[in-house]
Protein backbone atom coordinates (compact mmCIF):
# COMPACT_ATOMS: atom_id res chain seq x y z
CA UNK A 1 0.00 0.00 0.00
CA UNK A 2 1.30 3.54 -1.16
CA UNK A 3 1.37 6.44 1.31
CA UNK A 4 1.09 10.13 0.57
CA UNK A 5 4.62 10.73 2.03
CA UNK A 6 6.31 7.82 -0.03
CA UNK A 7 5.41 9.09 -3.11
CA UNK A 8 6.33 12.80 -2.41
CA UNK A 9 9.64 11.50 -1.19
CA UNK A 10 10.50 9.36 -4.17
CA UNK A 11 9.65 12.47 -6.29
CA UNK A 12 11.47 15.10 -4.42
CA UNK A 13 14.69 12.70 -4.91
CA UNK A 14 14.17 11.90 -8.73
CA UNK A 15 13.63 15.30 -10.19
CA UNK A 16 16.49 16.91 -8.01
CA UNK A 17 18.99 14.00 -9.15
CA UNK A 18 17.98 15.87 -12.55
CA UNK A 19 17.04 18.75 -11.30
CA UNK A 20 18.31 21.23 -14.60
CA UNK A 21 16.06 19.62 -16.78
CA UNK A 22 13.43 18.87 -14.72
CA UNK A 23 12.98 22.97 -14.33
CA UNK A 24 13.83 23.72 -18.12
CA UNK A 25 10.87 21.04 -18.98
CA UNK A 26 8.27 22.95 -16.87
CA UNK A 27 9.35 26.13 -18.10
CA UNK A 28 9.36 25.51 -21.43
CA UNK A 29 5.91 23.57 -21.54
CA UNK A 30 5.05 26.85 -19.69
CA UNK A 31 6.55 29.57 -21.57
CA UNK A 32 5.48 27.71 -25.14
CA UNK A 33 1.45 26.87 -23.64
CA UNK A 34 1.47 30.97 -22.79
CA UNK A 35 2.74 31.76 -26.25
CA UNK A 36 0.71 29.81 -28.00
CA UNK A 37 -2.46 30.87 -26.20
CA UNK A 38 -1.48 34.62 -26.55
CA UNK A 39 -1.28 34.76 -30.16
CA UNK A 40 -4.09 32.83 -30.63
CA UNK A 41 -6.52 34.63 -29.05
CA UNK A 42 -6.30 37.15 -31.67
CA UNK A 43 -7.95 34.38 -33.97
CA UNK A 44 -11.47 33.20 -34.35
CA UNK A 45 -11.78 30.27 -32.48
CA UNK A 46 -7.70 30.12 -32.92
CA UNK A 47 -7.42 29.65 -28.83
CA UNK A 48 -9.66 26.17 -28.78
CA UNK A 49 -7.39 24.84 -32.05
CA UNK A 50 -4.09 25.78 -30.51
CA UNK A 51 -5.27 23.97 -27.02
CA UNK A 52 -6.50 21.09 -29.01
CA UNK A 53 -3.28 20.45 -31.72
CA UNK A 54 -0.69 21.87 -29.57
CA UNK A 55 -1.34 22.60 -25.88
CA UNK A 56 -2.44 19.44 -25.10
CA UNK A 57 0.54 17.33 -26.80
CA UNK A 58 3.26 19.92 -24.95
CA UNK A 59 1.90 20.38 -22.12
CA UNK A 60 -0.69 17.63 -21.63
CA UNK A 61 1.62 14.80 -22.73
CA UNK A 62 4.89 15.82 -23.29
CA UNK A 63 5.44 16.85 -19.59
CA UNK A 64 4.35 13.64 -18.24
CA UNK A 65 6.29 11.81 -21.00
CA UNK A 66 9.43 13.64 -19.46
CA UNK A 67 8.95 12.69 -15.58
CA UNK A 68 7.97 9.42 -16.37
CA UNK A 69 11.32 9.21 -18.42
CA UNK A 70 12.75 10.87 -15.35
CA UNK A 71 11.57 8.39 -13.13
CA UNK A 72 13.27 5.47 -15.03
CA UNK A 73 16.48 7.04 -15.95
CA UNK A 74 16.58 10.14 -17.18
CA UNK A 75 13.90 12.79 -18.62
CA UNK A 76 15.52 15.14 -21.27
CA UNK A 77 13.56 18.06 -23.69
CA UNK A 78 13.10 15.93 -26.67
CA UNK A 79 10.40 13.45 -24.59
CA UNK A 80 8.53 16.78 -24.74
CA UNK A 81 8.04 17.12 -28.70
CA UNK A 82 7.95 12.97 -29.17
CA UNK A 83 4.19 12.98 -29.61
CA UNK A 84 4.44 14.69 -33.08
CA UNK A 85 6.23 12.18 -34.83
CA UNK A 86 4.54 9.37 -32.93
CA UNK A 87 0.76 9.01 -33.85
CA UNK A 88 -0.09 12.23 -33.27
CA UNK A 89 -3.62 12.33 -34.68
CA UNK A 90 -4.22 9.59 -31.99
CA UNK A 91 -3.37 11.39 -29.05
CA UNK A 92 -4.92 14.55 -30.23
CA UNK A 93 -8.19 12.76 -30.37
CA UNK A 94 -7.88 10.87 -27.06
CA UNK A 95 -6.81 13.83 -25.50
CA UNK A 96 -9.79 15.90 -27.17
CA UNK A 97 -12.57 13.46 -25.40
CA UNK A 98 -10.80 13.23 -22.07
CA UNK A 99 -10.65 17.29 -21.62
CA UNK A 100 -14.36 17.40 -22.95
CA UNK A 101 -15.81 14.27 -21.10
CA UNK A 102 -14.43 15.59 -18.04
CA UNK A 103 -15.65 19.16 -19.04
CA UNK A 104 -19.16 18.32 -19.50
CA UNK A 105 -19.38 15.97 -16.43
CA UNK A 106 -18.45 19.51 -14.84
CA UNK A 107 -21.76 21.30 -16.26
CA UNK A 108 -23.67 19.02 -14.08
CA UNK A 109 -22.22 19.49 -10.95
CA UNK A 110 -18.82 20.07 -9.39
CA UNK A 111 -18.11 16.60 -7.80
CA UNK A 112 -19.06 14.50 -10.51
CA UNK A 113 -16.73 16.77 -12.70
CA UNK A 114 -13.88 16.14 -9.98
CA UNK A 115 -14.71 12.48 -10.36
CA UNK A 116 -14.11 11.81 -13.86
CA UNK A 117 -11.27 14.33 -13.95
CA UNK A 118 -9.19 11.55 -11.16
CA UNK A 119 -11.02 8.76 -12.73
CA UNK A 120 -9.00 9.97 -16.54
CA UNK A 121 -5.95 11.33 -14.51
CA UNK A 122 -3.85 8.36 -16.06
CA UNK A 123 -4.68 8.81 -19.54
CA UNK A 124 -1.89 10.93 -20.43
CA UNK A 125 0.68 8.97 -18.75
CA UNK A 126 -0.93 5.71 -20.66
CA UNK A 127 -0.54 7.81 -23.80
CA UNK A 128 2.90 8.77 -23.29
CA UNK A 129 3.99 5.07 -22.98
CA UNK A 130 1.85 3.62 -25.55
CA UNK A 131 1.14 6.68 -28.14
CA UNK A 132 -1.24 3.91 -30.20
CA UNK A 133 -3.89 3.72 -27.53
CA UNK A 134 -7.19 4.15 -28.14
CA UNK A 135 -9.56 6.61 -26.08
CA UNK A 136 -11.77 3.63 -25.04
CA UNK A 137 -8.57 1.35 -24.14
CA UNK A 138 -6.89 4.40 -22.21
CA UNK A 139 -10.06 5.46 -20.37
CA UNK A 140 -10.63 1.49 -18.99
CA UNK A 141 -6.86 1.27 -18.27
CA UNK A 142 -7.15 4.40 -16.30
CA UNK A 143 -10.45 3.64 -14.50
CA UNK A 144 -8.96 0.25 -13.54
CA UNK A 145 -5.75 1.87 -12.00
CA UNK A 146 -8.10 4.24 -10.37
CA UNK A 147 -10.13 2.09 -8.84
CA UNK A 148 -9.96 3.05 -4.93
CA UNK A 149 -7.65 4.94 -5.43
CA UNK A 150 -8.96 8.56 -6.59
CA UNK A 151 -9.07 9.65 -3.12
CA UNK A 152 -5.81 9.19 -2.32
CA UNK A 153 -4.45 10.81 -5.68
CA UNK A 154 -6.89 14.17 -4.85
CA UNK A 155 -5.36 14.31 -1.34
CA UNK A 156 -1.68 13.65 -2.57
CA UNK A 157 -2.85 17.19 -4.75
CA UNK A 158 -4.19 18.84 -1.81
CA UNK A 159 -1.09 18.09 0.05
CA UNK A 160 0.69 20.93 -2.23
CA UNK A 161 -1.76 23.19 -1.17
CA UNK A 162 0.96 25.53 1.35
CA UNK A 163 3.14 25.64 -1.78
CA UNK A 164 0.51 26.59 -4.02
CA UNK A 165 0.02 29.89 -1.40
CA UNK A 166 3.49 30.63 -1.65
CA UNK A 167 3.24 31.37 -5.86
CA UNK A 168 2.00 34.83 -5.95
CA UNK A 169 4.47 36.06 -3.20
CA UNK A 170 7.31 34.61 -5.60
CA UNK A 171 5.82 35.97 -8.61
CA UNK A 172 5.42 32.67 -9.63
CA UNK A 173 9.11 31.48 -9.20
CA UNK A 174 8.59 28.98 -6.67
CA UNK A 175 6.50 27.03 -9.64
CA UNK A 176 8.52 26.88 -11.93
CA UNK A 177 11.98 26.24 -9.70
CA UNK A 178 10.31 24.17 -7.56
CA UNK A 179 6.77 23.13 -7.27
CA UNK A 180 5.95 22.42 -10.88
CA UNK A 181 8.77 19.59 -11.32
CA UNK A 182 7.66 18.42 -7.79
CA UNK A 183 3.96 17.81 -8.58
CA UNK A 184 5.03 16.90 -12.08
CA UNK A 185 7.37 14.17 -10.68
CA UNK A 186 4.81 13.22 -7.48
CA UNK A 187 2.07 11.86 -10.72
CA UNK A 188 4.59 9.85 -12.40
CA UNK A 189 5.87 8.47 -9.26
CA UNK A 190 2.01 7.54 -8.51
CA UNK A 191 1.24 6.63 -11.85
CA UNK A 192 4.33 3.92 -11.92
CA UNK A 193 2.68 2.92 -8.58
CA UNK A 194 -0.75 1.76 -9.96
CA UNK A 195 0.79 0.76 -12.73
CA UNK A 196 2.60 -1.96 -10.80
CA UNK A 197 -0.63 -2.38 -8.76
CA UNK A 198 -2.62 -3.02 -11.04
CA UNK A 199 -0.19 -4.71 -13.82
CA UNK A 200 2.49 -6.36 -11.63
CA UNK A 201 6.14 -7.17 -13.38
CA UNK A 202 6.11 -10.41 -14.61
CA UNK A 203 9.73 -12.08 -16.09
CA UNK A 204 13.53 -11.74 -14.62
CA UNK A 205 14.54 -8.33 -16.51
CA UNK A 206 15.79 -5.65 -14.62
CA UNK A 207 13.48 -3.25 -15.14
CA UNK A 208 9.65 -2.37 -16.41
CA UNK A 209 10.62 -0.49 -19.16
CA UNK A 210 13.64 -1.19 -21.46
CA UNK A 211 12.49 1.30 -24.31
CA UNK A 212 9.83 4.28 -25.13
CA UNK A 213 6.95 3.46 -27.89
CA UNK A 214 6.35 -0.78 -26.88
CA UNK A 215 3.70 -1.83 -24.89
CA UNK A 216 4.97 -2.20 -20.90
CA UNK A 217 8.25 -3.90 -22.37
CA UNK A 218 9.12 -5.35 -19.09
CA UNK A 219 6.08 -7.37 -19.45
CA UNK A 220 2.64 -6.56 -17.28
CA UNK A 221 0.31 -8.56 -16.02
CA UNK A 222 -2.79 -7.41 -14.67
CA UNK A 223 -3.70 -8.53 -11.26
CA UNK A 224 -6.44 -6.63 -10.58
CA UNK A 225 -9.48 -8.77 -12.81
CA UNK A 226 -11.56 -5.44 -13.31
CA UNK A 227 -8.48 -4.01 -15.55
CA UNK A 228 -9.14 -5.64 -18.92
CA UNK A 229 -5.48 -4.78 -21.01
CA UNK A 230 -6.01 -5.20 -24.56
CA UNK A 231 -2.22 -4.47 -25.14
CA UNK A 232 -1.19 -8.43 -24.05
CA UNK A 233 -1.74 -8.99 -20.78
CA UNK A 234 -3.53 -11.60 -19.32
CA UNK A 235 -6.08 -11.00 -15.71
CA UNK A 236 -4.19 -13.94 -13.64
CA UNK A 237 -0.97 -14.07 -12.14
CA UNK A 238 1.37 -15.58 -14.91
CA UNK A 239 3.76 -14.73 -17.67
CA UNK A 240 3.30 -11.74 -19.96
CA UNK A 241 0.98 -12.95 -23.11
CA UNK A 242 1.77 -10.70 -26.25
CA UNK A 243 -1.35 -9.64 -28.34
CA UNK A 244 -1.00 -11.82 -30.86
CA UNK A 245 -0.60 -15.31 -29.34
CA UNK A 246 -2.56 -15.64 -26.77
CA UNK A 247 -2.32 -18.96 -24.66
CA UNK A 248 -5.41 -21.71 -25.45
CA UNK A 249 -7.00 -23.45 -23.65
CA UNK A 250 -5.92 -26.47 -22.04
CA UNK A 251 -7.06 -29.83 -23.23
CA UNK A 252 -9.87 -31.27 -21.13
CA UNK A 253 -8.89 -34.39 -19.42
CA UNK A 254 -9.81 -37.92 -20.83
CA UNK A 255 -11.56 -40.71 -17.91
CA UNK A 256 -9.38 -43.54 -18.67
CA UNK A 257 -10.89 -46.07 -20.57
CA UNK A 258 -12.52 -49.05 -18.24
CA UNK A 259 -11.70 -51.52 -21.63
CA UNK A 260 -10.79 -51.65 -24.85
CA UNK A 261 -14.38 -51.43 -25.95
CA UNK A 262 -14.69 -47.90 -24.59
CA UNK A 263 -11.64 -46.68 -27.03
CA UNK A 264 -12.92 -48.76 -30.00
CA UNK A 265 -14.41 -46.52 -32.39
CA UNK A 266 -15.02 -48.79 -36.09
CA UNK A 267 -15.20 -46.77 -39.35
CA UNK A 268 -18.46 -46.39 -39.82
CA UNK A 269 -17.95 -46.61 -43.41
CA UNK A 270 -16.14 -50.15 -43.50
CA UNK A 271 -18.03 -53.09 -43.57
CA UNK A 272 -19.37 -54.03 -40.24
CA UNK A 273 -19.37 -57.55 -39.34
CA UNK A 274 -22.30 -59.82 -39.33
CA UNK A 275 -24.54 -59.90 -36.10
CA UNK A 276 -23.27 -61.73 -33.50
CA UNK A 277 -19.95 -61.09 -34.51
CA UNK A 278 -17.89 -59.67 -31.74
CA UNK A 279 -15.97 -56.36 -32.24
CA UNK A 280 -12.07 -55.86 -31.57
CA UNK A 281 -12.17 -55.71 -27.43
CA UNK A 282 -13.96 -59.18 -27.91
CA UNK A 283 -17.21 -57.79 -26.72
CA UNK A 284 -20.78 -58.22 -28.98
CA UNK A 285 -21.47 -54.54 -28.79
CA UNK A 286 -19.21 -53.40 -31.74
CA UNK A 287 -20.74 -50.40 -33.89
CA UNK A 288 -22.39 -52.20 -36.80
CA UNK A 289 -22.13 -50.59 -40.58
CA UNK A 290 -25.23 -48.25 -41.25
CA UNK A 291 -24.88 -49.55 -44.20
CA UNK A 292 -24.84 -52.74 -44.12
CA UNK A 293 -27.62 -55.53 -45.76
CA UNK A 294 -30.97 -55.11 -44.33
CA UNK A 295 -33.67 -58.09 -45.96
CA UNK A 296 -36.83 -55.64 -46.46
CA UNK A 297 -34.28 -53.19 -48.72
CA UNK A 298 -33.13 -56.16 -50.79
CA UNK A 299 -33.73 -56.80 -54.68
CA UNK A 300 -33.79 -60.35 -55.12
CA UNK A 301 -31.98 -62.02 -58.16
CA UNK A 302 -34.21 -62.18 -61.15
CA UNK A 303 -32.29 -64.87 -62.75
CA UNK A 304 -32.31 -67.39 -59.65
CA UNK A 305 -32.72 -70.58 -60.72
CA UNK A 306 -35.41 -71.48 -58.01
CA UNK A 307 -37.38 -70.15 -54.97
CA UNK A 308 -36.96 -72.01 -51.74
CA UNK A 309 -40.55 -73.13 -52.23
CA UNK A 310 -39.61 -75.64 -54.93
CA UNK A 311 -42.70 -73.70 -57.40
CA UNK A 312 -41.94 -73.91 -60.90
CA UNK A 313 -42.47 -70.22 -60.80
CA UNK A 314 -38.98 -69.22 -61.52
CA UNK A 315 -37.27 -67.10 -63.99
CA UNK A 316 -34.37 -68.35 -65.87
CA UNK A 317 -31.41 -66.59 -66.91
CA UNK A 318 -31.15 -65.55 -70.32
CA UNK A 319 -27.35 -65.88 -70.30
CA UNK A 320 -26.94 -69.24 -69.08
CA UNK A 321 -26.00 -71.88 -71.53
CA UNK A 322 -28.82 -73.51 -73.17
CA UNK A 323 -29.29 -75.77 -76.57
CA UNK A 324 -31.72 -74.20 -78.82
CA UNK A 325 -35.30 -75.57 -78.67
CA UNK A 326 -35.26 -75.40 -82.69
CA UNK A 327 -32.31 -77.95 -83.01
CA UNK A 328 -33.53 -80.59 -80.92
CA UNK A 329 -30.87 -83.37 -80.72
CA UNK A 330 -28.15 -82.10 -82.13
CA UNK A 331 -24.82 -82.27 -80.18
CA UNK A 332 -21.70 -80.58 -80.60
CA UNK A 333 -18.34 -82.29 -81.59
CA UNK A 334 -15.97 -81.17 -78.22
CA UNK A 335 -12.99 -81.84 -80.84
CA UNK A 336 -14.45 -78.95 -83.38
CA UNK A 337 -16.62 -76.93 -82.00
CA UNK A 338 -17.94 -76.02 -85.31
CA UNK A 339 -19.22 -79.38 -86.10
CA UNK A 340 -22.89 -80.74 -85.88
CA UNK A 341 -24.58 -83.84 -85.83
CA UNK A 342 -28.11 -85.24 -85.48
CA UNK A 343 -31.39 -84.11 -86.57
CA UNK A 344 -33.53 -80.86 -85.75
CA UNK A 345 -36.67 -80.98 -83.87
CA UNK A 346 -38.54 -78.63 -85.74
CA UNK A 347 -38.39 -79.91 -88.88
CA UNK A 348 -40.53 -78.41 -92.19
CA UNK A 349 -39.34 -77.71 -95.66
CA UNK A 350 -37.25 -74.55 -94.60
CA UNK A 351 -35.28 -76.58 -92.04
CA UNK A 352 -31.29 -76.72 -93.15
CA UNK A 353 -31.62 -80.24 -91.21
CA UNK A 354 -34.07 -82.94 -91.25
CA UNK A 355 -33.67 -86.14 -89.29
CA UNK A 356 -36.18 -88.04 -91.29
CA UNK A 357 -38.46 -87.77 -88.56
CA UNK A 358 -40.64 -85.44 -90.49
CA UNK A 359 -42.12 -85.89 -93.79
CA UNK A 360 -41.00 -84.03 -96.76
CA UNK A 361 -37.79 -82.16 -95.17
CA UNK A 362 -34.54 -82.17 -96.76
CA UNK A 363 -32.22 -84.49 -96.19
CA UNK A 364 -29.11 -82.81 -94.49
CA UNK A 365 -25.63 -83.89 -96.31
CA UNK A 366 -23.10 -81.77 -97.91
CA UNK A 367 -23.02 -83.52 -101.31
CA UNK A 368 -24.05 -80.23 -102.88
CA UNK A 369 -20.74 -79.10 -102.21
CA UNK A 370 -18.00 -79.37 -104.53
CA UNK A 371 -14.80 -80.54 -103.82
CA UNK A 372 -12.98 -77.40 -103.61
CA UNK A 373 -10.51 -77.48 -100.47
CA UNK A 374 -11.05 -74.61 -98.62
CA UNK A 375 -8.01 -73.52 -97.10
CA UNK A 376 -7.47 -70.37 -95.58
CA UNK A 377 -3.90 -70.03 -94.85
CA UNK A 378 -2.93 -67.31 -92.36
CA UNK A 379 0.67 -67.12 -93.60
CA UNK A 380 2.26 -66.84 -96.51
CA UNK A 381 3.79 -69.93 -98.19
Amino acid sequence: MWTISSIKDNARDKFKANYGNSVLAIFLAGIITFGISSVSSLIPLGGLVSTIFLVNIISGIGVPRFFVHNHRDRGEIGHLFESFSSSYMNQVVVMLLKNLFVGLWSLLLVIPGIIKYYEYLMVPYILADNPDTSWDDAKEQSRAMMDGEKMNAFLLHLSFIGWALLIPFTLGFIYFLYLGPYIAQAEAELYHVLLEKTYAPAGSQSGPYSSYGQPYPGGYQAVNTNAPYPGGFNTQPGSFNSPVTQPSAPPAASAPASSARDTYAPNPWSVGPAAGNSSPSGSNEGRPDPFASVPELQTPDPFAASRSSGSGDQTADPFAPSKPASFGDLTADASDPLSVSGSSSAGGADSPVDSGSQPGAPDFNFSNFDDTDYTVSFFDD
